[in-house]
């Protein structure tokens, strides 16, 4: 405010000469005197009619945004007469003010990087002197509220839902400090109208405050009144000429707190009827300063208030605490531990516990004026470092006066965000909600490049390891369904059905988490055979992605579906439909790997289906019209990525293509697929070339056309999704497939299982010991690598001849130095566990080889990280010696 009110005074009286006539010379005085003067409403319709006159006027963009900023209604429009007034300004005529206002008003929107970018510009501008230090250092603050809110703006709670009390309760006015019974049935707050009792102004230009009251008819407030002439709400002379500030209840509600004349007063509630404000002790009063906030512990044996210029403090507004002493109250003292700041904290309210302080402030880690924090009482009774409560509660604007039922389910609290009725409005939050009793977990099961549907017995566990259900996932559409509750863990076993059969069960863990509204999960676990250089199968691997968001909704959104149902469509099998198969590659011995984008469009040109490649660039689309005649296209941008690594806007591309189409659920009958139009897409998804097949299905396309003009005329609209709500279930797979599983901001994991086949042994020998395989960067042992230890254990207790040597090792991730002890902290956790089987530690030898002897690379051919290799090198792998003969028992 300081900041603010100094460049208003200099604007005015330094601004550049104004050329206009008299009676635009006269509004722009009006103007300017309505601003000046704080009357902001006024000022703002002036300068909306000066605008008219001439719109390009720095002078009258850059005021009438200082009209808007200032006033707090609709301050978020600021900003666009700020960008005007410099885009219209010279740069020898540009006042080093804009560059502050755009760094506000850019802040109070949210567009925190502007806003750095442009307090940087106006320090700048500040000279080396104790006023331009003192300047510069609260920049400095704005700077880092910046930093804070980028933070923040990155970990939104999305759990947390935040509605405005509407027009009822807010008005273009300020509403704040709401005060709400135990049963939600009544809400006291502050307001400040225009019908102010006494019609006075204070000295900011806004009308003095009154306390509003609202009683809930149903789930709606009624409109508020500050009017009760029963005194049943509350006293019919609670508001006076001056300030008076709803503040809060006591935890029985007969008593009100208020504040009036700077301080606290309390009303009663006795025989039904709320008493006339009292004045409280000078213990809770200071003589000098004032009390704008107290609050009252459940058990009214403590009293909260923050006061302002009182001896002791730390700085601006503290909250201060003092015990109860007989009927009045003890000596006021500075809350002790990390709360008080040297610049305002205010509104304490603890939680029902005493334990949990929640506190506004415009100090600690604020985005930008009051933010909400709490902070945790410690052991010793001092308060722990407060915590932001980021977004979506708290914003760039004050947010304030926070309070909450007594279950932390609901909440109300005030906030001068966008998009509010005026200044400050009271908002309700929904901090938690009910989760549903059961939920669906919609799945598919596939297997092969081609991500064929297959069968299986899919059975899921408890945490604790008790059978929950069992199912079958269909061995024509490889889909099935579970019904589980919401918030528990599981355990997945599944076992596919021939030719995907394993001797060991696929296993994941997975956790659902809280489902407020019922919409079914979804789950897809897709299987491929794993060879080693010489060609030869090693391992089956499976993945499970899971999906445990509405997939279903965000799936329509992002590609235009439309319709309303939330079902999957559950198609059933017919003969005459069919699919179409294919594979990319870049040359003949580079394939184009996994998730490339590939379209799928109708005669009409349009997108009816949305693919990806496989990890050999192999790609399908099922279940097809045989009646249509389709048309493939290829996402250019995610074919760079795939070639190059990045994304180089200028390099060529080019990549070969074979298409056929197969019928049923399988390749019983197959056929190459000649002259099907074949597009490559840009980012914008237009045409960046066009091929057809030859006669045998092939096609080779490029990003280089040596004539556009072929195929100018399909460009001349642009390329829209038009797929239907039947095709949802295959479009649900297109999207999870470009979820970033390590980066994501939802209810998103991907999880790989490995099988592993007996390739080594020797002359009859049926000894099989898997390797087994670690999390990143931890040595714990998984389930799966207990159950082969368990085999190694009835082996070497059956065979007492038998010594065993264990070698850990680690990807390539972190220093050699650092992946030496992880991969000897690996080959301890394999060995202990096998002693506390009660093998001998003198059978057992352990030996560690950090990240020097990698079973794959750990990095794909072009350079770039290979995740899935990396699992595997994050391993311990057995060495069993019979005496006369050593095995080794890799599968690599």
């Amino acid at each position: 405010m300081r900041l603010q009110h100094l460049f208003l005074i200099l604007i005015l009286l330094f601004s550049t000469r104004v050329h206009a006539g008299n009676s635009e010379k006269k509004l722009l005085k009006k103007a300017r005197k309505e601003l000046s003067k704080g009357n902001y409403v006024a000022a703002k319709e002036k300068y909306i009619e000066l605008l008219q006159l001439d719109d390009s006027n720095a002078e009258y963009l850059f005021e009438t945004g200082l009209a808007y900023y200032n006033s707090k209604v609709e301050a978020e429009k600021s900003l666009e007469y700020f960008k005007k007034a410099k885009a219209n300004t010279s740069d020898e005529n540009l006042i080093s003010e804009l560059y502050y206002y755009l760094g506000r008003s850019n802040q109070y929107v949210g567009n925190f990087e502007e806003a750095k970018d442009n307090y940087n510009k106006f320090k700048d501008f500040l000279k080396d002197n104790n006023s331009g230090l003192v300047l510069s250092r609260d920049v400095d603050r704005f700077i880092q509220m910046c930093n804070n809110g980028l933070h923040y703006s990155k970990t939104v709670n999305k759990d947390v839902t935040i509605v405005n009390l509407d027009k009822e309760i807010n008005s273009t006015g300020g509403e704040y400090a709401p005060v709400v019974k135990k049963d939600n049935s009544m809400l006291i707050f502050t307001g400040r109208r225009t019908e102010s009792t006494g019609g006075k102004f204070y000295h900011d230009n806004q009308e003095y405050e009154d306390i509003y009251i609202s009683v809930k008819e149903g789930d709606n407030w009624r409109r508020s009144t500050k009017f009760d002439s029963s005194n049943v709400y509350i006293n019919k002379n609670i508001n006076s000429k001056w300030h008076d500030a709803a503040v809060s209840f006591n935890d029985a509600e007969d008593k009100l707190y208020i504040y009036r004349d700077n301080h606290v007063y309390v009303s009663s509630l006795e025989n039904e009827k709320w008493t006339d404000p009292v004045k409280m002790n000078d213990n809770v009063n200071s003589k000098k300063g004032h009390e704008p906030s107290v609050f009252i512990t459940q058990d009214e044996q403590t009293l909260y208030v923050v006061s302002t210029d009182r001896e002791g403090g730390v700085g601006g507004r503290d909250i201060w605490v003092a015990q109860r002493d007989g009927d009045s109250w003890g000596e006021l003292k500075v809350v002790e531990g990390k709360i008080n700041t040297e610049f305002d904290e205010d509104a304490p309210f603890l939680t029902a516990d005493g334990k949990t302080m929640y506190f506004s402030s415009n100090g600690h880690t604020t985005m930008g004026g009051y933010d909400v924090f709490k902070s945790e009482l410690q052991d010793d009774g001092t308060w722990g470092e407060p915590v932001n409560l980021g977004a979506p509660i708290n914003t760039p604007g004050d947010d304030i006066y926070y309070i909450q039922d007594e279950e932390g389910k609901m909440g109300y609290y005030s906030s001068s965000k966008m998009g509010g009725f005026g200044g400050m409005d009271i908002y309700m939050i929904q901090l938690e909600c009910q989760s549903i009793p059961q939920t669906e977990v919609k799945g598919i099961l596939l297997a092969g490049d081609r991500q064929f549907p297959v069968g299986g017995e899919i059975v899921v566990y408890s945490s604790d390891g008790e059978k929950i259900t069992t199912t079958r996932a269909d061995s024509e559409t490889g889909k099935y369904l579970l019904i589980l509750k919401p918030e528990a863990s599981y355990k997945l076993e599944v076992l596919a059905e021939k030719p995907w059969e394993t001797d060991t069960a696929f296993e994941q863990s997975f956790t659902l988490p809280k489902q407020c509204d019922p919409f079914p999960l979804y789950q897809e676990i897709s299987m491929h055979l794993l060879k080693d250089e010489n060609g030869r199968d090693y391992a089956q691997e499976a993945t499970f992605q899971n999906a445990f968001f509405n997939v279903e909704d965000s799936t329509k959104s992002y590609y235009q579906i439309p319709g309303t149902s939330n079902e999957m469509t559950d198609m059933a099998p017919d003969s005459m439909q069919y699919n179409i198969a294919g594979d990319l590659k870049f040359n003949d011995v580079l394939d184009v790997n996994e998730d490339v984008k590939i379209y799928l469009l109708n005669s009409d040109n349009d997108i009816i289906r949305v693919g990806q490649t496989g990890r050999n660039g192999q790609f399908l689309f099922r279940d097809l019209d045989p009646n249509e005649n389709y048309i493939i296209a290829l996402d250019e941008e995610d074919l760079k990525y795939a070639y190059y690594g990045t994304n180089p806007n200028d390099n060529g591309v080019i990549v070969k293509g074979h298409v056929e189409q197969t019928y049923r659920y399988n390749v019983k009958s197959e056929s190459d697929i000649k002259d099907m139009p074949i597009y490559l897409f840009d980012d914008s998804k237009k045409v960046a070339n066009v091929t057809k097949t030859d006669s045998l299905g092939n096609f080779i396309i490029d990003n280089l056309p040596e004539d556009p003009s072929v195929f100018a005329e399909l460009n001349e609209e642009p390329f829209e999704y038009s797929i239907e709500d039947k095709s949802l279930d295959f479009t649900v797979s297109a999207l999870i497939h470009t979820i970033d599983a390590e980066n994501n901001e939802i209810n998103y994991s991907e999880v790989i299982d490995l099988v592993y086949f007996d390739t080594t042994g020797s002359k009859g020998d049926d000894i099989a010991f898997e390797n087994i395989y670690f999390d990143f960067d931890k040595h714990f042992l998984r389930s799966k690598s207990k159950q082969v230890i368990d085999k190694i254990y009835d082996y070497m207790k059956a065979n007492p001849s038998v010594t065993i040597q264990m070698d850990g090792h680690t990807d390539w991730f972190g220093t050699d130095q650092y992946n030496q002890a992880l991969s000897k902290r690996r080959s301890i956790s394999a060995k202990n566990y096998l002693v506390s089987k009660g093998i001998s530690e003198s059978r057992i030898t352990i030996k560690w080889f950090g990240e020097s002897m990698p079973a794959v690379p750990n990095a794909n051919p072009d350079g770039s990280d290979n995740a899935d290799n990396r699992q595997l090198n994050r391993r311990v792998m057995f060495k069993v010696s019979t005496g006369n003969m050593a095995y080794m028992f890799s599968y690599n």
